[in-house]
């Protein structure tokens, strides 16, 4: 018992620093400004009240920069899965785009709107940040399995990332 658990701690530690080299992490990224045009609001296309908005992951391809969001919905009758949706804005120092939202929580691969490595990388943050949440054991049992039936190519390469390919 105390192998396996030794072995979960050093998996989630090298998790941790292949995402800080890879996407960093959000608690030492505050939400540039340069992003805040592009954010939704309550006034947006969405339809949604907009609680809060996180800055989960950031990483740069070809001199542009991505940055993954976690949006939270302000109304509380849904499942907490369900009140938060992933969106992604590209920018540099001049600009910001909106490039992708999964607001209706649909069967969407995040490389079909930004660059593979891109959607590679924030695929392989959104993995690590569910093991460390449920736990590995946990991960594979109930949510790796529903990964797997969209075989996104981001979602084959964060899974051999993480030794958990089929």
């Amino acid at each position: 018992m105390k192998f396996k658990a030794t072995n979960f701690i050093a998996f989630i530690l090298i998790g941790l620093l292949t995402v800080i080299g890879g996407a960093q992490l959000a608690s030492a990224i505050p939400i540039p400004e340069v992003t805040r045009p592009c954010l939704p609001d309550d006034n947006s296309f969405f339809r949604v009240t907009i609680g809060d908005i996180k800055l989960l992951a950031q990483t740069r391809y070809q001199d542009v920069d991505y940055y993954l969001f976690d949006v939270i919905r302000s109304n509380t009758g849904r499942t907490p899965e369900q009140s938060t949706f992933p969106y992604v804005v590209s920018g540099s120092d001049q600009y910001c785009d909106f490039i992708y939202s999964n607001h209706r929580h649909e069967e969407n691969w995040l490389s079909e709107s930004m660059p593979q490595p891109v959607a590679n990388q924030f695929t392989l943050f959104k993995y690590k940040r569910l093991i460390a949440r449920y736990g590995l054991d946990e991960f594979k049992r109930q949510l790796l399995p529903s990964f797997q039936r969209s075989k996104a190519p981001e979602d084959v390469w964060a899974l051999e990332q993480l030794g958990l390919s089929s």
